[in-house]
């Protein structure tokens, strides 16, 4: 379980994932939405954040399931910009323009199983 495995791994991280499921494109997929991801401080550029969503896209290939996120400043970041440049990085596209999936308008970042 992705969970287990990231909080074993680094406990001082806030890190909080919910499930559900979405139809797109008449085909069920399972979601995994990464709601927070929380690095100390002290912790930080010390690729804490890379190996977190590293395991979890890989835990999202793994079950066959879409991760969506919004990329927000509230929880320490500073840029929204670096958010999804970072985000991109494991294949999460924005929400908006070409890549638009109605289906999710929750979320501002998505990625389907690869």
């Amino acid at each position: 379980m992705c969970m287990n495995s990231i909080c074993e791994k680094y406990p001082n991280v806030e890190v909080r994932i919910t499930y559900g499921c979405a139809t797109y494109c008449e085909k069920e997929y399972p979601i995994i939405v990464l709601d927070k991801i929380v690095v100390p401080t002290d912790k930080r550029k010390q690729g804490i954040g890379t190996d977190i969503l590293e395991m979890v896209c890989q835990f999202a290939d793994e079950t066959n399931s879409v991760l969506m996120l919004s990329p927000s400043t509230s929880l320490g970041a500073t840029s929204i910009a670096r958010l999804k440049k970072f985000y991109r990085r494991f294949g999460l596209k924005g929400n908006q323009g070409k890549t638009k999936i109605y289906q999710f308008p929750n979320y501002g970042m998505y990625r389907f199983p690869q």
